[in-house]
């Protein structure tokens, strides 16, 4: 009888768990793409009450299964076979959740186009076996067709466009020929609630108009991204001074060359070659070139300053000369003074580009505006760090203002009477080559002695900043302890500060060096690309980066006297150069440097790191005829 009993009641119970979980698949975010409209009205009425039952909720298998297989194909990149799943998964009335039709979207693009960037993994041999497949078998035109396939789909389900699938449905449109329509769905997107556009989206747009020679709808696209605070990239620049060589506006030209100079140190191999076909085209005759009047289609805006609002960069120009241009490739400099030593312009020197005094204090201004309020107004992200990182506390904030005031205090105590000439990034250099197998938690105390003691025999004023829990006795093993306390002891040459828990170091070794003035370095081999640096300025900040930061190596193993005899690896710092090498205006041309071998970032020539380029340091020299 018991056991009847327990069977029964087993029965009833798998059977209650069915019914919930028939339930449970009928009532989840989106429904079956076999639903029809009415239906979708109805199934989302439905969701609402669902959600506000507490009870744990879990993903139907099914769901799950085509889920990881259209996974399987983005990696692979594989679009025929996640269309045959996705069909397959419709006429089963399989529910497709909204993260699975923005895969789709994003193979209808193509996942093997995008070229490198700052994110892409390097090349591993895990990479090598995992190549994905060719899209050249389908055409442009059908990417379009599947693309707009499932946006009808989504659009009948009332399933709400993210950023990527804007992007991709605007990439699709794009590599279709259809610029037009890229720019409706651009403004769609710039409509949208809750979606934050990212320069992606309008890059594709502007390569488009840019084949298309469209020079007036790429200004107007170049304005709406100022208005959002979306600045180009070397990538969009060279677009626009492409369609802008083959159109002959000198005025975007040397808009273009100003803007670029200053947010791009080394230009690419491609877009030095459209900057010197700009200077042997004949639109670079005085007489040849198109005035400041753009396409008839640009209205009463009549020239490239009224569109863009005035630019901030120095000019370039002029680019026009009733003479004409010579140029020079792969000039030599004399590293030492910055001499050129050949070609058009040999003899004529590069110069350091400094920051201005104010532009200094802004960037000070923005840094701690991002300590106090963990951010800039334009970045509303609940998360430390953009959308990644611990959630941000209004407890946490309280302690930081407290932190960074007396920060503040303690610094300002500490530069009287004289500036510190050396900030040191103390984990940078901690861990500098520590991420060997079986490698110690804790940094080297022994490398950041050495370049204390480096600076110290050259008799700089040096702050090291370094983080509170490399002093925890629990990570500091006790062969550490005296060199910390020689740190500590403050002597008028060293400081040394520790940056307090759930504070990050970086915030506080940027201040001082840029407190500490023009001529105070900074010792670190961090690219600063996290965060924190780039919501500051980025033309301040990557022409102070480029002034006064001090990369390092260490050498060979030495014994050095004075402070008693001491074994330690060599310090080899690297300063800046007694020039900037970038793109400069001279009394009778321009300079543009080329790319050597060891340059890093060449993502628009293909590479992590230059390889193929000479090790040598080259430019190219550009001259106006018969100037004397």
């Amino acid at each position: 009888m018991s056991t009847r009993i327990m069977e029964s009641s087993h029965s009833s119970k798998k059977q209650k768990l069915e019914q919930q979980e028939l339930m449970r698949t009928s009532s989840t975010t989106s429904p079956p793409l076999m639903l029809l409209k009415d239906d979708a009205e109805n199934h989302e009425k439905k969701k609402v009450v669902t959600q506000q039952h507490s009870q744990k909720q879990h993903t139907n298998p099914e769901v799950l299964k085509v889920r990881h297989s259209i996974q399987a194909c983005c990696k692979s990149n594989d679009l025929d076979t996640a269309l045959l799943r996705y069909k397959e998964a419709q006429s089963c009335g399989i529910w497709i959740e909204p993260q699975t039709y923005y895969c789709l979207l994003a193979l209808c693009d193509g996942l093997d186009t995008r070229g490198l960037h700052i994110g892409t993994p390097r090349p591993s041999a895990t990479n090598d076996q995992q190549q994905k497949k060719s899209s050249a078998t389908i055409t442009p035109e059908e990417r379009k067709n599947h693309a707009f396939e499932i946006k009808q789909t989504m659009d009948n389900l009332k399933i709400n466009f993210s950023e990527t699938a804007f992007t991709s449905l605007v990439r699709v449109l794009c590599k279709a020929k259809q610029s037009a329509m890229a720019e409706e769905i651009l403004t769609q997107a710039e409509s949208a609630a809750n979606i934050k556009l990212k320069l992606r989206m309008y890059s594709a747009v502007i390569q488009a108009f840019s084949e298309d020679r469209q020079m007036s709808k790429i200004l107007s696209l170049w304005k709406r991204m100022l208005k959002r605070n979306i600045v180009p990239t070397e990538r969009e620049y060279a677009h626009i001074l492409k369609c802008a060589v083959h159109v002959g506006n000198a005025e975007v030209v040397d808009r273009v060359l100003a803007d670029l100079a200053e947010d791009v140190l080394v230009p690419s191999n491609e877009t030095t070659r459209t900057i010197i076909d700009w200077f042997t085209s004949p639109f670079s005759s005085s007489t040849a070139a198109k005035s400041s009047t753009l396409e008839e289609d640009s209205g009463s805006i009549t020239n490239v300053a009224e569109i863009l609002g005035e630019t901030t960069a120095p000019s370039m120009g002029p680019v026009t000369s009733n003479n004409g241009w010579s140029f020079s490739d792969g000039c030599r400099i004399d590293t030492t003074s910055g001499m050129l030593l050949d070609g058009c312009l040999a003899n004529y020197f590069l110069k350091p580009v400094e920051l201005s005094t104010t532009d200094r204090l802004e960037m000070m201004r923005m840094n701690e505006t991002i300590v106090r309020n963990d951010g800039l107004p334009s970045d509303p992200s609940a998360y430390a760090g953009g959308g990644k990182g611990k959630k941000r506390k209004s407890t946490d904030k309280n302690m930081r203002i407290k932190i960074w005031d007396s920060f503040k205090a303690w610094l300002d105590r500490q530069v009287v009477g004289r500036p510190f000439e050396v900030v040191l990034d103390g984990a940078n250099i901690g861990y500098y080559k520590q991420n060997y197998a079986n490698a110690p938690k804790y940094v080297d105390y022994n490398q950041i002695d050495w370049v204390v003691r480096h600076f110290r025999r050259e008799k700089k004023r040096i702050l090291l900043v370094l983080h509170e829990r490399h002093f925890s006795p629990k990570l500091m093993p006790d062969w550490a302890i005296p060199i910390t306390k020689r740190w500590e002891s403050n002597d008028g040459l060293v400081s040394l500060f520790r940056a307090p828990a759930g504070c990050n170091d970086d915030w506080f070794w940027l201040h001082a060096a840029l407190q500490c003035g023009k001529d105070c370095m900074v010792l670190t081999n961090d690219e600063m690309r996290d965060h924190h640096f780039q919501m500051l300025a980025y033309r301040s900040f990557l022409r102070w980066k480029e002034r006064h930061q001090i990369r390092f190596q260490f050498g060979e193993w030495v014994t050095t006297t004075g402070e008693g005899k001491q074994r330690h690896r060599e310090v080899k710092a690297l300063f800046p150069d007694v020039y900037s090498r970038r793109i400069q205006r001279v009394e009778r041309g321009i300079i543009v440097p080329l790319p050597k071998k060891g340059d890093e970032d060449r993502f628009l020539d293909g590479n992590f790191v230059s390889e193929d380029d000479p090790e040598e340091e080259t430019y190219v020299c550009i001259v106006e005829n018969n100037v004397v």
